[in-house]
């Protein structure tokens, strides 16, 4: 699939409301976590940059992502963006054990097509350094067959301080309250609902 940077831009923005400082207007509304997550999937394969940025963004918020809700989300996605979803949660996994649940259901939904030779469609420039034996890949990517080379976080100065999305993103301050669970999510729909 082409994607052009047109493309990226209002998701872009949505990611600025999440947390992630790409200086521009964020959206109006408080975005979706899971869906914003599941969208950016595609943009992966070639932007190793933005990558980095989710996996910082994560170690930093991924307590407060609905698991069980990504898991469902997740259950129409290319084998690609699975991989590198189950890469992820691979990866996020050292901060925060729960996050198995993604790893190992992306793994099962995979095994089949790990069993049949799966190759990713990542472009050269992505894998280049480990195909060339420059550089180790990494473990977490690895394990999903993605040759992408060993990731280091992204400066956590790109990111908007977490007090402030807590008070600024009304979803993930509730689920900082109660929990990332359907709870609070219901709650905050009925809190919304008796404002309206």
């Amino acid at each position: 699939m082409k994607i052009s940077s047109a493309d990226i831009q209002p998701l872009l923005s949505r990611w600025v409301s999440l947390g992630i400082a790409f200086g521009r207007d964020k959206t109006k509304e408080d975005q979706d976590i899971e869906q914003t997550i599941i969208d950016t999937l595609p943009f992966l394969c070639g932007d190793l940059k933005l990558l980095n940025l989710l996996l910082t963004w994560l170690d930093e918020m991924g307590d407060l992502i609905h698991l069980e809700r990504l898991k469902t989300l997740a259950t129409v996605l290319s084998p690609e963006d699975l991989a590198f979803l189950g890469a992820i949660a691979e990866f996020t996994r050292k901060r925060f054990k729960n996050w198995r649940l993604i790893s190992t259901f992306a793994q099962k939904k995979l095994r089949y097509m790990f069993s049949r030779g799966f190759a990713s469609g990542l472009p050269e420039r992505m894998t280049i350094s480990v195909d060339m034996g420059q550089t180790k890949a990494d473990p977490a990517f690895d394990r999903f067959k993605l040759k992408i080379p060993t990731i280091e976080s992204s400066d956590k100065k790109k990111l908007i301080p977490r007090r402030y999305i807590l008070e600024d993103h009304k979803w993930f301050s509730m689920r900082a309250l109660i929990g990332p669970n359907w709870r609070a999510d219901q709650c905050l729909c009925d809190v919304d609902g008796a404002r309206d």
